[in-house]
């Protein structure tokens, strides 16, 4: 085979295939190594098993940790309404609980708590299930 190639790369027949690698931004992208379609040999094999070639748990974890690099893993705070306060919830991080005044969300006008609203998803959800 060709000594550029990675080993890793899943073969079928005595061609590589594609792989999933990354580019010279670290980026990950699949990436088409050899001829996939190519017409002359017929050596493909649709039900060979492709997972036995790709470590999933490490492409996982270098994506995430690319994102955490780049400071575009995003971090949900977490936030409990109180029902009958709008716009107040209790912020929790680091072990500790604080009121707070929370305007940002889609439900900055505080429909969701309003009596009709409520009564249409306790309709619903006796009709239909939770």
């Amino acid at each position: 085979g060709n000594k550029s190639e990675p080993k890793s790369v899943p073969r079928i027949g005595n061609r590589p295939r594609s792989a999933i690698v990354r580019n010279r931004s670290g980026a990950w992208h699949f990436d088409q190594i050899g001829p996939v379609d190519d017409q002359k040999t017929n050596d493909y094999d649709p039900a060979q098993n492709w997972e036995a070639y790709m470590n999933y748990q490490r492409f996982f974890e270098d994506a995430i940790d690319q994102l955490h690099a780049e400071r575009r893993y995003r971090v949900f705070a977490d936030l409990e309404r109180i029902a009958g306060k709008f716009p107040r919830a209790i912020w929790r991080a680091n072990s500790r609980a604080e009121e707070i005044t929370v305007w940002c969300s889609n439900d900055y006008l505080g429909m969701g708590q309003h009596p009709d609203v409520i009564a249409a998803f306790q309709n619903a959800a006796g009709k239909m299930g939770s």
